[in-house]
């Protein structure tokens, strides 16, 4: 069953960062993305992506869920299952089930136990994909005709005509069967795509030579492999860091999964859920198998393997006792996913563990530290983990590796040359260069991300990185310059990030423009010189846009619908962006929008402009000038960064987060230990959150003492909105939210809002994005 890091793994990377494997959906993967976002259930309040979220690795979304017993309840409220929502993503790279008689394993199929064989429709993830709809703990549909029935009234029954040639019928058991085997095929289709499987992590990045490792990052790695450490790719190998097997790590129950109190509530049948209530053990694989040895029906179905058929029952049954416990080794990839740092988690089939630290520590210790007894201590693997010797450092620098198998991952910054930051204010992401970073005197600056550069780092006053800072040449901190994580200079093990090199492109010869507060809808296509005078608007829609020059005149906006698609703008010369210019994009993300700078000219972003999306630009330097707003990632041979700018990279919307300061000062070879207060040190005006947002956020600030409070909202010409809090407050730190309404309660416009507070003499403004 062992696999080798291999070309395999390399080539995989290069295509999905390439792009060749970003397409748009097929048609089957639209229609079954449309019935796992749907609630077809009953009542109809839960869909597969109930469960099965994609901004946390198509696991569980709840945190409060996750925080207790990790089971997320069903369409009907009382009723749970037993387990951990086991991640949709990365699934359906699996094989059918099956054993092998050499190893002495079981592999294959989905589900923790294994119980999705993919026998039936070739697939186990298709197989998968019928079990909620039909389960009384979750979807508590009556039967598969009624999954059928609330596809055929929905508004996406044309896209089932297309896909499969002819409208949904489900009047005869015939017709029932094959288009409730269609629907697993749908959702299989839609869980294979890049969408779901986009192979696009840092890890990713870094094997196709696009990325570097920070020195922890490396370290975590190399331990990772070790097969005298951690040697966690036993089980958890390239290119999707799990071998299929399953295992009984020896994880105690969790006292707070609903399912030990299933015995109190009932089924239609008056049965109740969990016959065995507190008493009940999850013995995984082995109650499957005991299922496979008292029935044969299984024998019959077309994708059932050789080895299993030639398995007799009283075989089967013989292989129960030492695989009880034992559940599947799930992917590691997107293992950390989450929509914000403060979110939690859960880890284990049964969500005992409530962070990647604390299953990590798990692995490390279980045998020599006082963890809870083993659900089912007579099969654990005693030979891979339990004991494996590590320091807090070695488990930490494990972690952070993992961390790097999320999807998504594109640097904040990336530079050929150098970045330099006049003043830091707050960004959010990891930055590169592949020569020198300089950062000049904070704001104070808070920069949330690590940093890697080849060349020279600088790091001046009242500058705190949370997170790494890496160089393959010197380090220098200045007073009061804080890195909360690892620094390490002179690091041999930094590689150059090679910057994407932009093919020629024809553009057109037909010259567009956009009046002073007019406003044009352009489709794709090939132009010259694009312009947008003041306070027009110029939408795009998905598609390619060939142009000689982009220009955005002040209070003008770039509209960018990415409801069919991704948006990419080639640009010959340059984009020039003035002042309070902004970009705003419907129906998508900031990663739905790309523009690529073919020419050497500066891009300039001007004073108090918005922009989101992506920047790629090897040949010029980028700059953001004063009170910029940034959510993307930018690629440039050099990029400038002026004042009071807000840097985010895409999907990031997080409070910033406290952290133990361990290197500080201008001494880059020792670390001091800082302390952090209950109460703020400073005044402080946070970044709302979300942002961009619809249509409520949250606007959090800090007071050191008590003090007497204006916090208010303003459209872009000046005017208030809204006001939020007038009066005296106490020391410490407030929220508050906002709903997108005026003081009258009219809900306002979408487009950039400036948010001041003022306390004292202390006064702070901040621009928000109310999107629709």
């Amino acid at each position: 069953m062992m696999k080798k890091l291999n070309i395999v793994m390399v080539i995989m990377a290069l295509l999905a960062l390439s792009g060749v494997m970003f397409s748009q959906l097929s048609p089957k993967a639209e229609l079954g993305k449309k019935i796992f976002f749907d609630e077809i259930a009953s009542p109809d309040v839960m869909a597969c992506a109930t469960c099965h979220a994609p901004q946390v690795g198509f696991t569980g979304p709840i945190a409060s869920i996750n925080e207790a017993g990790a089971v997320v309840p069903g369409a009907i409220s009382e009723r749970t299952g037993n387990r951990k929502p086991p991640s949709a993503s990365y699934v359906t790279v699996g094989p059918l089930f099956d054993y092998d008689p050499d190893e002495g394993l079981f592999f294959g199929g989905t589900f923790w136990d294994g119980r999705a064989t993919g026998w039936k429709l070739g697939n186990p993830a298709a197989d998968q994909a019928l079990g909620p709809f039909l389960n009384p703990v979750e979807h508590n549909n009556a039967d598969p005709a009624a999954v059928l029935e609330q596809i055929a009234s929905s508004q996406y029954a044309n896209l089932w005509e297309i896909v499969w040639g002819e409208p949904l019928k489900h009047n005869t058991p015939g017709e029932i069967e094959l288009n409730y085997n269609r629907v697993g095929w749908a959702i299989a289709e839609y869980e294979a795509s890049v969408e779901v499987n986009p192979y696009s992590s840092k890890f990713d990045h870094v094997m196709a030579g696009q990325a570097t490792f920070t020195a922890q990052e490396q370290e975590g790695w190399d331990l990772f492999q070790d097969e005298e450490k951690a040697n966690c790719i036993a089980c958890h190998m390239p290119p999707d860091f799990t071998d299929f097997t399953y295992d009984n790590l020896g994880i105690p129950p969790n006292p707070e999964n609903p399912f030990y109190g299933m015995d109190q509530v009932l089924l239609d049948d008056g049965s109740p859920i969990n016959l065995l209530g507190p008493s009940w053990i999850d013995y995984g694989l082995a109650d499957f198998l005991t299922n496979l040895a008292t029935s044969d029906d299984w024998r019959d179905l077309p994708y059932t393997t050789d080895q299993l058929k030639s398995m007799t029952s009283a075989e089967i049954m013989a292989l129960v006792d030492e695989n009880k416990g034992k559940h599947k080794v799930s992917t590691l990839r997107n293992v950390d996913m989450r929509p914000d740092n403060g979110f939690t988690k859960a880890y284990g089939h049964n969500g005992y563990f409530k962070s990647l630290e604390e299953i990590t520590h798990f692995y490390n210790t279980r045998d020599v530290e006082p963890w809870p007894a083993p659900e089912v201590p007579e099969t654990i693997n005693d030979s891979e983990l339990g004991d494996l010797g590590l320091t807090l450092e070695e488990e930490a620098a494990i972690v952070a590796f993992m961390k790097t198998l999320t999807d998504g991952y594109q640097y904040l910054l990336l530079a050929d040359e150098s970045v330099r930051f006049q003043s830091l204010l707050t960004a959010y992401g990891d930055m590169h260069s592949n020569d020198m970073i300089e950062l000049k005197k904070g704001e104070p600056g808070d920069f949330y991300g690590n940093i890697t550069a080849l060349g020279k780092v600088d790091i001046r006053e009242r500058n705190t990185i949370h997170g790494e800072l890496t160089s393959a040449d010197r380090i220098r901190l200045f007073d009061d310059a804080t890195v909360t994580g690892i620094v390490s200079d002179y690091y041999e093990n930094v590689e150059e990030v090679v910057l994407p090199d932009l093919a020629p492109f024809s553009f057109g010869s037909i010259n567009i423009s956009v009046s002073a507060d007019d406003y044009l809808a352009l489709p794709p296509g090939d132009y010259k010189t694009v312009k947008v005078y003041e306070r027009a608007t110029l939408k795009l829609e998905a598609g390619v846009y060939n142009i000689e020059k982009l220009y955005l005149n002040k209070y003008s906006t770039l509209e960018v619908d990415a409801q069919l698609g991704a948006v990419t703008v080639n640009i010959y010369e340059n984009l020039d962006v003035v002042h309070d210019a902004q970009v705003v994009i419907g129906n998508g993300t900031s990663r739905d929008l790309t523009f690529n700078i073919y020419g050497s000219a500066d891009s300039k972003i001007r004073d108090g402009a918005t922009i989101l999306g992506n920047i790629v630009a090897p040949n010029a330097t980028v700059y953001l000038q004063d009170d910029v707003y940034f959510k993307g990632s930018i690629c440039a041979k050099r990029i400038e960064v002026y004042e009071n700018v807000e840097l985010y990279h895409h999907g990031i919307d997080v409070m910033p987060q406290a952290g133990k300061v361990i290197a500080q000062g201008d001494d880059e070879t020792e670390a001091e230990n800082g302390a952090i207060s209950n109460l703020p040190m400073e005044y402080a005006l946070d970044q709302n959150y979300p942002n961009p947002f619809n249509p409520t956020t949250t606007v959090r600030f800090a007071l050191p003492e008590a003090s007497n409070v204006t916090l208010s909202i303003y459209n872009i010409l000046g005017q208030e909105v809204y006001n939020l809090v007038r009066g005296n407050l106490e020391a410490g730190f407030h929220t508050f939210q906002w709903n997108a309404t005026d003081q009258y309660g009219a809900r306002v416009t979408s487009g950039i809002y400036i948010y001041r507070l003022q306390a004292g003499n202390f006064v702070q403004t901040r621009k928000m994005l109310l999107v629709k």
